[in-house]
């Protein structure tokens, strides 16, 4: 989601609304969580696929990329429709 601003985890409040910006609809997303990095999604972030990164920077990195930088994971709230997200949609914080 693109945003001028770092976004935590308290700032998403306990549900998101997803706006399809084709047909105007709204998907709620509840149960917000940390999406923990891990060691391979650390390597791809610093562009080493192809090689393993010193223990030092792999730590440096993981503790980086913790709290919500990395991103977060969402459930369909009860009663919604499956959808997608995709570029261009808004996003919408709940309370």
């Amino acid at each position: 989601i693109e945003n001028p601003k770092e976004i935590w985890l308290a700032d998403l409040g306990n549900q998101i609304a997803v706006e399809n910006q084709e047909t105007g609809k709204l998907m709620i997303l509840g149960e917000v969580q940390v999406a923990e990095p891990c060691d391979e999604f650390s390597h791809f972030v610093t562009q080493s696929q192809d090689e393993r990164l010193p223990a030092g920077k792999l730590k440096e990195t993981l503790q980086f990329l913790r709290k919500g930088r990395r991103g977060f994971l969402f459930v369909l709230a009860k009663g919604q429709e499956d959808g997608s997200v995709r570029p261009g949609d808004k996003v919408y914080v709940v309370n």
